[in-house]
């Protein structure tokens, strides 16, 4: 059985789902018990700049299953053109609460990528504030863009390994999600999500 797909906005070709944080963590919790995994962007008004001109990442970007509006921007554009989201989900405040809902459920959560020390920062940060947050492992490997089919195959044998229920990317947009449009077909039951430079935010 499938989860009810998100509703969703139409932003100049951009598919923005109608969610709190809130409700978008029940999404992916929801899902998850499930065995059900997917890709969640979030989405800034540069995401939305390069979705409209360059249509090699419209096509990366629409792969993914979920886009949320992370930047007021896209929020103010929705409300403006008759379809409001009810608030802005920012991936970089998104980590704590992620952290935070893993940990009562028992999801395991793996962070990939991030400048030099943030992921182990970010994971002590957690820990303390999240005791009961299961890592399923922590790695910074250098990544080509686009990733190479070495990156692939080494990404890949350290995933099925650790067996993360989510796997957060900090390795930039659109590199993240050149990555993540590699590895999803792989693990279908893995949330997959772009974080950016969220760990040093964190």
């Amino acid at each position: 059985m499938r989860a009810t797909p998100l509703p969703t906005i139409d932003l100049l070709g951009m598919p923005l789902a109608r969610v709190t944080q809130d409700s978008l963590l029940d999404h992916l919790f929801s899902t998850s018990a499930m065995g059900q995994g997917g890709w969640l962007i979030t989405a800034n008004l540069d995401f939305l700049r390069r979705h409209v001109r360059d249509p090699e990442l419209r096509r990366l970007y629409d792969l993914a299953d979920v886009v949320v509006a992370d930047g007021m921007p896209l929020v103010w554009a929705a409300s403006l053109q008759g379809q409001p989201v009810p608030q802005r989900v920012a991936g970089s405040s998104l980590l704590e609460p992620l952290a935070a809902r893993a940990a009562v459920e028992g999801r395991s959560v793996y962070f990939f990528g991030g400048a030099a020390g943030a992921a182990h920062a970010a994971i002590d940060v957690l820990l303390k504030n999240h005791p009961g947050l299961k890592i399923a492992g922590c790695s910074n490997p250098l990544v080509s863009d686009p990733p190479s089919a070495k990156d692939i195959a080494d990404a890949c044998a350290e995933l099925h390994q650790t067996r993360p229920d989510i796997l957060l990317v900090a390795l930039g947009s659109p590199k993240q999600e050149r990555l993540i449009e590699r590895l999803r077909e792989t693990f279908p039951g893995m949330w997959m999500i772009g974080v950016g430079v969220s760990f040093s935010f964190l």
